[in-house]
């Protein structure tokens, strides 16, 4: 009886684990540059946060057409993010309030007739 106990104890802790794993690393996804311009930094930071984070390209440049895959710290449950981009005159475009739980593929557009980015979402 008891082990009939413990091991109905470990199957809800497990199940719960297992689902708070997957909410914390439902933030990763893969950014696409389809602005035009080549990036040279790229910060993904909490929405609640004043400061900019590292630089978070890997390869140093996301060239224009390509994608890369951001990869989030499994202890983070964070869901809303601001994306800031810069290219290599120091020109930066900001996206803020992304939620990173809803979406796993942001791609960045710049529109050069009016100045601005946009962004679609998948």
């Amino acid at each position: 009886m008891k082990r009939a106990i413990y091991l109905a104890a470990f199957a809800i802790l497990f199940l719960a684990a297992s689902d708070q794993l997957f909410a914390q690393a439902q933030q990763d996804f893969t950014l696409v540059n389809q602005t035009g311009v080549d990036l040279y930094q790229l910060h993904v930071s909490p929405s609640d946060t004043r400061v900019w984070g590292d630089d978070v390209l890997a390869s140093g440049t996301l060239k224009s057409g390509e994608q890369t895959g951001i990869v989030f710290s499994p202890t983070n449950e964070v869901c809303l993010y601001d994306i800031k981009v810069t290219d290599k005159d120091g020109n930066s475009l900001l996206w803020l309030g992304i939620d990173l739980c809803k979406y796993y593929e942001i791609t960045l557009y710049y529109d050069f007739d009016k100045a601005e980015g946009t962004a679609t979402f998948k």
